[in-house]
């Protein structure tokens, strides 16, 4: 699909996404996400075979404060990134399909089954991921899938 287009009175941008799926949680409007990351997505939901309820996307800088503490450079402030959730799938195959398809940032929080996808990653061209744990804050990646493991078995 090349260019946006309505279906029911929103604004399709891929096969299986609607813009206000993006939209800034607070109210604001600002839903203007990165098309390239909405593709990334798209390929991402094609290969789970499953929808993906994406549970954050756009964040205006206040918003995001509120709910991160994070102001500066926030990839949902930068519009590259959401957090997503996919049903029938669990968080090891997430990332299995998150890392093919090449996300820059990868996030797992096994508390909630939840994944953060972002497709701009730092000058390096490295990836960057971490897990996170409510009471605990950021954890690496490999001990947070440990932690989803032993709670899933």
């Amino acid at each position: 699909m090349n260019e946006p287009r309505q279906a029911n009175g929103r604004e399709r941008l891929t096969t299986d996404y609607y813009r206000d799926e993006f939209a800034c949680k607070c109210g604001c409007g600002d839903d203007n996400i990165d098309l390239d990351h909405v593709v990334r997505l798209q390929r991402f939901r094609s290969l789970a075979k499953r929808p993906n309820v994406i549970t954050s996307g756009v964040r205006c800088a206040n918003h995001n404060k509120a709910v991160s503490g994070v102001i500066k450079n926030s990839s949902h402030v930068l519009r590259v990134a959401t957090d997503n959730v996919v049903a029938g799938r669990t968080l090891c195959e997430m990332l299995e399909i998150a890392q093919e398809i090449g996300f820059k940032g990868i996030g797992v929080y096994p508390e909630s089954n939840m994944i953060h996808l972002d497709s701009k990653g730092p000058q390096s061209g490295k990836r960057r991921t971490w897990g996170f744990l409510r009471n605990t804050g950021y954890i690496g990646l490999e001990e947070a899938m440990q932690i989803f493991e032993r709670r899933h078995t």
